[in-house]
């Protein structure tokens, strides 16, 4: 399921779709458009909302206090982290002593291009990375719980969340997947046949937002 299917799916969860909120209730220095940071830095600049996925319209932006113009309307800026990304899916376990809470089952290692958000090189399975949810702000992560979500999807930044998906984000399960974007040029899936992988087709635009669409996957 995409953040579009499960947006009316739970009515009583619509915040978690608001990046700014989750950046703000994480306490993260942040702001809408027509603020600007107080330290001049490099910072993500991003949608407030967005349905589409595949980080569109996501970018690093150099700014300074004062800088009122970069940020454009329906957008906000954030204080950005550095070190591995991680892909952590996290399944709702019911316990009626402590009221439930999330089992970490999944993860995954990417590797994106800084110039662009939206394009990864790899996934890694990491197996004996499964970071806990942190316990500040438990109610919230049980409130999702509590309104019928089963699984949830986090990204992290080292041990900094920056993304929060009501639903899987680990639908496969390889050691290694690489995406295939359609400027590959022709014979690069067949050489990567060649050395042991699948080719998975999982074509995705974003809603016809992407320049460059991803077409699939080569497994291992």
């Amino acid at each position: 399921m995409d953040d579009c299917d499960v947006y009316d799916k739970f009515p009583n969860l619509k915040k978690w779709f608001n990046k700014l909120w989750v950046s703000e209730t994480l306490g993260y220095n942040c702001g809408p458009c027509g603020t600007a940071p107080s330290k001049k830095g490099k910072y993500v600049v991003r949608p407030i909302y967005n349905l589409s996925g595949m980080s569109v319209g996501a970018s690093i932006k150099k700014l300074k206090p004062n800088d009122f113009t970069k940020v454009k309307a329906g957008y906000f800026w954030c204080e950005r982290f550095e070190g591995k990304h991680y892909s952590v899916d996290y399944e709702w376990t019911d316990d009626t002593q402590v009221g439930g809470w999330w089992t970490p089952v999944s993860c995954y290692q990417g590797t994106n291009y800084p110039i662009n958000l939206s394009r990864f090189a790899e996934w890694i399975k990491v197996p004996n990375h499964l970071p806990k949810l942190p316990e500040k702000h438990r109610d919230l992560w049980k409130e999702i719980g509590y309104n019928k979500c089963r699984y949830i999807n986090v990204e992290w930044i080292n041990y900094n969340i920056i993304e929060v998906h009501l639903r899987k984000g680990n639908i496969y399960d390889y050691d290694q997947m690489i995406p295939v974007w359609s400027s590959w040029p022709d014979g690069v899936t067949t050489h990567y046949e060649l050395n042991g992988y699948k080719y998975i087709k999982d074509y995705e635009d974003a809603d016809e937002q992407l320049d460059d669409p991803r077409e699939g996957f080569m497994v291992k």
